[in-house]
Formats: C-alpha cells, sequence, structure tokens
C-alpha cells in the first residue's frame, strides 16, 4: 500500500492507522536501539548527528508526536524550520530517513508510508538532536565537517563518525604529552592509516595539531610505505592465493612497525611463513607492484623510517571536546546525571538555531566523495531538482567531487532524470514521472 494521496493534499501529511480500505496497520519497526553507551554514540552520530539536515528532519518527525509523517509534510515543516534557506527535495529526505535515520532504531516505519518516532526517539533522539543542532547553529564549522562520513567497510569495526569520536576523546590536550598516530590507533582499536587521514582532516579543520619527526635509515634503502588502507576496499590486485599472503604479509608487518618503512625482503619473507607455496623474490616483487599502481603502497628509495607523529588538540579542538564529546558520552548514559543532561537539552529552542545550523551545513559539507551511494545520489537530485538543466560540472563543484557520471548514469537508468543536449553541452533535469512522484509522497 503506497501513501495516502489525499492527507498530502490537506497539508497535513500524516497517516492515520488505517489504510485506503481500512485495514489496520501496525508500525514496522526493523532496528533496535542500542543499549551500550559507545554504540549509542556511533548510532546517533551516524543516524542525525553528521549532518544538520538530518537532525532537523528527525525534529520535525518527532513535532508530530506519535501520529505518522511522510517525506512532502517533512519537506514543508523543513522549509519552516529553515526559513525557507533549502528547498530540499522530498527525494534527499526520503534518502535520509531510510538510509541513515530508519536504522537508528529510534523511529517506526509504517507500512503505508510514514514514520513516527517511538520511546528510545523520543527519550535519546530528541533532546541529542536538539543539542546537536544548538552547537550547529553557534559555531564556525558545521558537524558535517567533523563526522560526515557515515560508511563503514564490512571488515571496519565502527563507522567513521564513531572513530573520529573516539579520536577527539583520546587527543591530549595542551597540558598533555603528545601521542602518535601509532598509540591512537591501538587504543582505538583500527588500522594506522584511517587514524592518519583523519588527524589530517582535524588538523585542517584547527582541532588538532599533527606534527612528524624522521629518523635517520642507511641511505639508499628501497623499499614501500603503506599509503592507503587495505581494508578500505579490497584492491584489484589482491585475487590469487599468492597475493592474498602478500597483502598479508604487509598487513602484519605495518602491525608490528605501524609508522615505518616495508623492504620487499621482509614482505617475501613474511609471505612465505603466512604459507605462500616456493615463490620467487621477483614474484612478490611483480605483486607489490601492482599494490603501488593502485595506490596501497608507495615504493622508493628512503633514507627514513617515516612518520613518528605528534599530536593534539588545539584550543578549539578542547572547546570541541568540552562543549560537545563529553556531554554526548554523558547524555547517552543512563545515570541520573545523563537523564538530567538530556531533559535540559529538551528545552533547547532548536528552531532558533536551526536556520543558521542549516546555512552552515550547505557551506561546508564535508566529503561529499565519502557518502555511502544512496545519500549521494538524493543528494545530486537534490542539486538538480532545484537547478534544472544543470551540466555535470557545476554538481561536481557543489558536492566538492570530480566525477558523478557514474551517479548520473545509475538516476537516468532508473527512470529519475534525463539528460538533454543544448548545443555541445549536456545538460540534466529531473523527468515529470519521477517530480509526480514525489509530489504524492
Amino acid at each position: 500500500m503506497g501513501l495516502n494521496p489525499e492527507s498530502e493534499i490537506r497539508g497535513t501529511d500524516t497517516f492515520s492507522s488505517r489504510g485506503l480500505s481500512g485495514e489496520h496497520f501496525e508500525p514496522k519497526q526493523e532496528y533496535e536501539f542500542p543499549n551500550d553507551t559507545d554504540e549509542r554514540i556511533e548510532t546517533i552520530l551516524s543516524g542525525i548527528g553528521n549532518g544538520a539536515q538530518k537532525s532537523v528532519i528527525f525534529l520535525n518527525a518527532s513535532s508530530q508526536r506519535d501520529i505518522p509523517v511522510g517525506y512532502s509534510g517533512l519537506k514543508n515543516s523543513f522549509m519552516a524550520a529553515t526559513d525557507g534557506s533549502w528547498d530540499i527535495h522530498p527525494t534527499t529526505i526520503r534518502g535520509l530517513i531510510q538510509d541513515s535515520i530508519v536504522p537508528t532504531g529510534m523511529v517506526n516505519k509504517e507500512n503505508n508510508g510514514g514514520i513516527s518516532i517511538n520511546e528510545d526517539g523520543r527519550e535519546y533522539g530528541e533532546p541529542l538532536a536538539k543539542f546537536m543542532i544548538r552547537l550547529a547553529g553557534t559555531s564556525n564549522f558545521s558537524l558535517a565537517e567533523v563526522f560526515s562520513e557515515t560508511h563503514k567497510t564490512p571488515e571496519a569495526k565502527h563507522r567513521n563518525p564513531y572513530t573520529i569520536f573516539r579520536l577527539l576523546e583520546l587527543l591530549p590536550n595542551s597540558t598533555e604529552e603528545e601521542k602518535s598516530a601509532n598509540e591512537l590507533a591501538k587504543e582505538i582499536g583500527v588500522s594506522l592509516p584511517p587514524i592518519g587521514r583523519r588527524l589530517k582532516e582535524l588538523q585542517k579543520l584547527g582541532l588538532a595539531t599533527y606534527d612528524s619527526v624522521d629518523n635517520e635509515l642507511p641511505e639508499g634503502k628501497f623499499g614501500y610505505t603503506v599509503e592507503r588502507d587495505f581494508d578500505d576496499e579490497t584492491p584489484r590486485s589482491i585475487r590469487g592465493l599468492v597475493t592474498q599472503f602478500v597483502s598479508q604479509a604487509i598487513r602484519e608487518l605495518q602491525e608490528e612497525n605501524p609508522e615505518g618503512f616495508l623492504d620487499i625482503d621482509s614482505i617475501h619473507t613474511k609471505a612465505i611463513e603466512l604459507g605462500a607455496q616456493a615463490k620467487t623474490r621477483e614474484v612478490t616483487g611483480l605483486i607489490l607492484a601492482g599494490l603501488a599502481n593502485e595506490g596501497y603502497i608507495k615504493s622508493g628509495n628512503y633514507e627514513t623510517t617515516g612518520m613518528l607523529s605528534r599530536s593534539r588538540l588545539t584550543q578549539d579542538g578542547e572547546k570541541l571536546v568540552e562543549n560537545f564529546i563529553r556531554p554526548i558520552r554523558i547524555a547517552l548514559t543512563d545515570t541520573v546525571e545523563g537523564k538530567n543532561l538530556r531533559d535540559t537539552w529538551r528545552e533547547i529552542p532548536w528552531q532558533h538555531y536551526s536556520p543558521r545550523a542549516i546555512q552552515m551545513h550547505r557551506e561546508k559539507p564535508g566529503k561529499a566523495q565519502d557518502l555511502p551511494a544512496a545519500e549521494l545520489d538524493a543528494a545530486i537530485l537534490d542539486i538538480i531538482a532545484q537547478r534544472p538543466e544543470v551540466r555535470s560540472g557545476e554538481i561536481n563543484t557543489m558536492l566538492g567531487r570530480k566525477n558523478v557520471n557514474v551517479n548520473l548514469l545509475r538516476l537516468l537508468a532508473q527512470g529519475k532524470i534525463e539528460r538533454i543536449r543544448k548545443g555541445k553541452a549536456t545538460l540534466w533535469r529531473t523527468t515529470s514521472s519521477h517530480e509526480k512522484l514525489q509530489e504524492t509522497g
């Protein structure tokens, strides 16, 4: 059963507990909000905390209390909460709800199309969303800049927003001894390359310092440094059994010496120890060359072991930890202090802060290239709907990406957009059938 178009024509976009034929629909709950504090932090940050638009959508749904609300109704309330500064497309809302908000376990998704906030959403999600909107509306950076990456690889233990949260928690302040990236990676329980990338990003935002010191190594020593986390995705080179042994050898050697340099002899020896059968050093070299071509490792003549990094919070980073990181952890506990903090945040007049929070999000959207495919497709659709006959280059610029052609072709195949020619220019616009679909929810 689809959405009730009459409810949207009336402007309420709420849903009866009965469908068009009068049958009763029970709430459909597929996810559960966790009990563990750290799991709650990860759920909140990934679901509604790494983008002001998510928090606004969630709070607009919560304002209806137990009454399910649909995409068009959420668009209208979103426009009202942001002073009309973002004419968000219903497709964008649909994508954010399905891919981010519903998996939090804080909403009920009705069989007839609406969503409603459940008990956990009212107890934890609502006060946390208000708190995050206030912070986003009073800061000189957006939460998306800090926590924008939502995705998690199959091998990873946690989503990126939680890893960044823990990194900020563990970074020393100005009165404490600096920590290396290796130390931080071990404390969080992740491999080194992602931590190095996060530290560089936090440094660019002015939230952390990230310095390196070089140690001497015999001049002219040829070898490799790891440039990209093997867990990000499976390299094309790692297909055969021998290449798997070589990649595993690199992983284990990196764990033993995370900030150092790997030579071909140590990699080859380790691969043999792991079970590579009677393969020559030259074969190992060819595999390493393939990994280097894919950007996973970098080869050269090294005079140093690489970086022995030193990092700590800046003054702005310390303020973020004091005003955001620590309160979030307390508020997501079931202690008296946590409940009192949530009760205090319930009184925040979030609509006062939401226009600027959304403005900051649009000006500083973070790393659009790290969005899950569904969210990126929704963002592209939103741009095309607002700017008919837009060029792909303009979409790239607005999203900070190099190429969205794959996404455009996918949306074209789905019948959501169409391609038109004007002279030599290729332009994009939404299809009439897709626009009609969105008008009816």
